[in-house]
This record gives C-alpha cells, sequence and structure tokens, in this order.
C-alpha cells in the first residue's frame, strides 16, 4: 500500500471481461519499471462473484477460461480471498 492507504496496484480496464456470474479482473503493480524489473510474477487475474461480490484468485498454471470453467463448476475449486482488518487480502477456503 502506498502512504496514503490505497493499494499500489493498477486494474487493466481494457483486459476487464464482464460474464453472467461476473467480473475478471486483470492487475499489476502500478510502478512497473520499464524494463519490468518489478513486475509482479504469478499475479493470476481475479473473479468478483456479482451476487455476492466476492474474490477468487485464478491460478496461473492453467488458462483463465479453465479457471472460469472451475469456478462455474464449483468456487471452492479456486481460492477465495476475504480482506483483513489490515486491508490485506487473505486466503478463506484453503
Amino acid at each position: 500500500m502506498d502512504d496514503l492507504g490505497k493499494p499500489n496496484i493498477i486494474i487493466y480496464d481494457n483486459l476487464t471481461q464482464e460474464h453472467p456470474f461476473g467480473w475478471v479482473f486483470y492487475w499489476q503493480l502500478k510502478d512497473v519499471n520499464n524494463d519490468f524489473s518489478n513486475a509482479l510474477a504469478g499475479n493470476g487475474p481475479v473473479i468478483i462473484d456479482k451476487e455476492t461480490l466476492n474474490v477468487y484468485y485464478m491460478m496461473t498454471a492453467i488458462s483463465v477460461e479453465e479457471n472460469i470453467e472451475l469456478y462455474k463448476s464449483d468456487k471452492n475449486q479456486l481460492l477465495q480471498l476475504e480482506e483483513d482488518e489490515d486491508g490485506f487480502f487473505d486466503p478463506v477456503n484453503m
């Protein structure tokens, strides 16, 4: 988080996908160097459930389409994240 308490990330609006169940958001650090030496690796997209606003972290070892199919068949196959009292997102269904 930055000094103002806001996360130091950016959501790529042009990559955001809307589905009947919710949205898929792609994200990265705001201040990525031109050579990407400080880019986060392994930061998969997240799904936000339209009805509950629950956050689900996608696996990076499989495609986005496969993650969506897992989510649609059984949400618990993906890691659900929940904001804690410090503003960080922690897994709740490990």
